[in-house]
């Protein structure tokens, strides 16, 4: 029995010392993998800086040494000794973690960073503009294949990066978080980038020339994309270069003759009970940017007989962006106009103007093409007002929409459509528009609150808060500002609002319970099955049950005195699910403060 034993001892200790060799090995080659991963980390941002400021010979340098750092690293953590000591439960854990850091930045500095460097300074908005008003799509059509393949690699390596264990070794864990750090940046920029080299071409005339109506919102009276259509311009772009054919106020809109085409009949019925199909004010009253463009396209087609290939809208936001790119422009009657007084300026100021008032249309007007007039003359830094303009859209302050079907979808896809989802994942969203025809809205503060009480595999249960604050003070607004062109029956006080409120839900949704300031709301009657008696309930007020595209919509109509907080509530039955909700915030002057509270989901 001492033969076995003894071989049995011997096999433990040959194990025993292949171990502690394996062992030995990966300790050894895992500090020379740390360095040449420090030495790689450390050059990435100047790589990444190098490359958003276009110097691509400077990246280009900076991008070989990074490489041989990167393969070093890569060639000392994927032996076969790591790779099966990788499959270790728990103890191989860290070092699978290690092999997917080496493996990323490998893939980043010898097939994606290289294609970036290649086209950076082709891509710079300043080299992007042979001419002010001209931006060279033929180059950044040539480019829009590279950078898009660059920007999927990238977003799968920042994915795989994010999936890999955060590992139980606190060095380990710190550099998954540093490349973290550097992979979301640069996936950003560079999908951005790629979403610009797709649309912009064929959208500034690359294939054709190109017309689009531009509308100019005033929040000051709240619509569902933003506010009060006030002025607008008919643009045309041509070979990448653009052009201003036409600039008015609304009141030079032309009169809507005939029936309108292209529109979805659902669309059409909810829009015909406000107005919005023949009243241009009252035109951008949904909150789906994409039916309010489809609209303007053919309201213009039954006024003018000319077809439009898309439509934006800005704000007093944006116009403030741009300024804050462009520098401070000169406009009759205000003077100078600045980033920092554009806003209130169209919010207010005008509206005190007491001077002005039969030419404020024209006054307003006259500021709308000095801003136009400033990015059309290349005044300012390109990347600046890129960046600028860019950053507005993304929070909703800029909007577009093409009738091409392939741009819409890219469009959509880089956020700046303001088109409603029509996915099933959670959604909420609180949509005011003015009833009363004042200019009080910029008074206005608005919140959305979204809790899930019960969350399950058959579905979860959620509340969502809507609450509306009229911060207008008492007395001293102009008269136009509190003016009710609504011709309110009951008595009202000087800064007294109207609003019609509405409150997108998850596709899905099925509503439980509301309530109006804490009590309960009634549903509102079919209109074509009105009872004898209407019972308005606790809260003396009608709930609405109205579709909004595939979401599942409430709305109610508030009155508001100054100071006055009101408070919707209401209690939802959600399809399953375990994703965070999508909460957009309409562009108001204020913008809406929303919350989310999933927590009940954390367990499931």
């Amino acid at each position: 029995m001492t033969f076995p034993l003894r071989r049995v001892l011997l096999s433990l200790g040959v194990l025993l010392l292949i171990a502690a060799g394996a062992g030995a090995w990966i300790g050894y080659t895992a500090l020379q993998a740390r360095d040449h991963l420090t030495a790689a980390r450390q050059v990435l941002p100047g790589v990444r800086s190098a490359l958003l400021n276009g110097n691509s010979e400077d990246a280009a340098a900076q991008l070989a040494a990074v490489t041989r750092d990167a393969e070093a690293a890569y060639s000392k953590t994927h032996d076969p000794v790591w790779s099966v000591a990788a499959r270790v439960p728990w103890l191989g854990e860290p070092l699978r973690t290690v092999r997917g850091i080496t493996g990323a930045v490998r893939q980043l500095t010898v097939t994606i960073l290289p294609t970036l460097v290649s086209v950076a300074g082709q891509v710079q908005p300043d080299r992007l503009r042979p001419a002010p008003d001209t931006i060279d799509v033929a180059t950044l059509a040539k480019v829009a294949g590279p950078v898009e393949v660059a920007a999927n690699d990238l977003d799968n390596q920042r994915d795989s990066v994010r999936a890999l264990p955060p590992s139980w070794v606190a060095q380990v864990a710190g550099a998954r978080a540093e490349l973290l750090g550097e992979l979301e940046p640069l996936a950003t920029s560079t999908r951005r980038i790629a979403t610009a080299a797709q649309v912009v071409p064929g959208m500034l005339g690359n294939d054709g020339p190109r017309t689009y109506f531009l509308g100019f919102q005033n929040p000051a009276e709240s619509r569902g994309t933003g506010g009060l259509l006030g002025a607008f311009a008919i643009v045309r772009a041509e070979g990448g270069k653009v052009s201003v054919e036409r600039l008015g106020a609304n009141t030079a809109l032309p009169e809507v003759r005939g029936q309108l085409e292209g529109l979805d009949p659902d669309f059409v019925t909810r829009a015909d009970r406000q107005g919005a199909t023949t009243l241009w004010v009252n035109s951008n009253i949904s909150p789906d940017f994409a039916e309010v463009a489809r609209l303007w396209r053919s309201m213009w087609l039954s006024g003018t007989g000319e077809e439009l290939d898309g439509a934006i809208a800005v704000d007093p936001a944006s116009l403030a962006a741009v300024l804050r790119a462009t520098g401070p422009v000169q406009a009759a009657r205000v003077g100078t106009v600045s980033a920092d007084s554009v806003e209130r300026l169209v919010l207010r100021g005008q509206y005190e103007l007491t001077d002005v008032t039969a030419q404020r249309k024209d006054l307003m007007v006259g500021v709308g093409r000095a801003v136009v007039d400033a990015v059309l003359s290349g005044a300012g830094d390109p990347r600046a007002l890129v960046t600028e303009v860019s950053g507005t859209a993304r929070a909703g302050h800029v909007l577009v929409y093409s009738a091409s079907p392939q741009e819409q979808a890219v469009l959509v896809d880089a956020g700046v459509s303001g088109q409603l989802p029509g996915t099933t994942r959670p959604f909420a969203q609180a949509v005011v528009v003015n009833a009363a025809g004042s200019k009080l809205d910029s008074y206005l503060r608005t919140g959305l609150d979204y809790a899930v009480q019960d969350c399950n595999l058959s579905g979860r249960t959620a509340t969502v808060t809507v609450t509306l604050r009229n911060d207008a003070p008492r007395a001293g607004l102009p008269a136009y500002v509190v003016n009710r062109a609504d011709d309110p029956p009951q008595k009202t006080v000087p800064g007294q609002n109207r609003l019609q409120v509405q409150v997108v839900l998850t596709k899905g949704a099925v509503l439980i319970d509301a309530t109006l300031d804490g009590k309960r709301i009634a549903m509102a009657p079919p209109l074509n099955d009105l009872p004898k008696r209407l019972d308005l309930g606790e809260a003396n007020a009608f709930l609405d049950d109205v579709q909004q595209g595939q979401h599942p919509s409430y709305e109610t109509t508030l009155e508001l005195e100054p100071g006055q907080q009101r408070e919707l509530v209401l209690q939802l039955k959600e399809p399953p699910s375990l994703e965070q909700p999508l909460l957009p915030r309409q562009p108001l002057a204020h913008a809406p403060k929303v919350t989310a509270d999933t927590s009940a989901c954390a367990d499931v």
